[in-house]
């Protein structure tokens, strides 16, 4: 799989599991009807909407059930505004407007609709948490269980919701709503409040956690935080990690994150510094 850059990623279907993905990090397996061929073949990110973690926090003053709340509303409306366009595109396959999705395939419409994804993005999960406790997820193990407990709220509060429609929640993978998303909090709460990837000039939310363990040694602390985060985002998501290892090291490096973290999707990379 290649991402728009051209980044090499990995896919690990440990554990029998099989699961499909798309450049961006967005996730299709057999959890929806239990057959491969109706859950992937054929279906669509119908769209994605993304939920600004890091305000909610603010507005939750450092209060769980404050956040969770928030959370839940957050949810909703995207939920809905996502089924929304799919009930906007069945009618328009119904007039045949949408050609490529109308003409039949095996005596259905090529599209499988009503088995497309609605994908709910998650940005700043790990600035959300250092706003709500203090620290990152990394580095506490109250931090870390309470991204947990967010994620876990965010899945279970859209099934029990929406039984009947395939929304999912994932990372984000859009860096520009996280740039947009830390701008405006930034204009907002002032950068004594917003803690944020990038520069005070040019802020940024994180889109995966363990971003801020990239360049850490610890690479058991890097996988063991991913491998939990994407464990808990059914929906989709990705994580990068920057080293010089030589391709021997490398391949064992690769089956420890994939075997013992639980990684799913992931990439190597290096990060480089250059003077204009």
């Amino acid at each position: 799989v290649y991402k728009r850059q051209g980044l090499p990623c990995f896919i690990s279907s440990g554990d029998g599991e099989l699961a499909s993905y798309t450049s961006l990090g967005v996730r299709f397996a057999d959890d929806w009807t239990s057959d491969w061929e109706l859950d992937v073949v054929r279906c669509a990110n119908l769209d994605s909407v993304e939920v600004n973690l890091p305000r909610i926090a603010f507005a939750a003053a450092g209060n769980d059930e404050s956040f969770l709340e928030s959370l839940s509303d957050m949810l909703d409306v995207a939920a809905k505004a996502l089924a929304i366009k799919q009930s906007i595109m069945r009618k328009r396959v119904e007039q045949r407007l949408l050609p490529m999705f109308a003409h039949k395939a095996g005596g259905e419409p090529y599209l499988r609709l009503e088995n497309s994804l609605m994908h709910i993005g998650l940005v700043g999960l790990a600035e959300a948490v250092k706003q709500h406790t203090s620290f990152y997820p990394h580095e506490s193990d109250d931090a870390l269980t309470f991204a947990k407990r967010v994620l876990d709220y965010a899945a279970k509060h859209l099934t029990e919701r929406f039984p009947q429609k395939r929304v999912v929640v994932g990372l984000s993978h859009s860096v520009e709503a996280a740039q947009r998303m830390a701008e405006l909090d930034l204009e907002r709460h002032g950068a004594a409040i917003a803690t944020s990837l990038g520069t005070k000039k040019h802020p940024c939310y994180s889109i995966d956690p363990a971003t801020y363990l990239s360049d850490s040694p610890d690479v058991e602390k890097w996988a063991s935080v991913s491998g939990l985060v994407q464990r808990l985002t059914p929906g989709g998501h990705f994580s990068a990690i920057s080293t010089f290892l030589e391709l021997e090291d490398l391949v064992a490096l690769t089956k420890s994150v994939c075997l013992e973290g639980g990684v799913k999707f992931f990439a190597y990379g290096r990060l480089l510094t250059y003077c204009r």
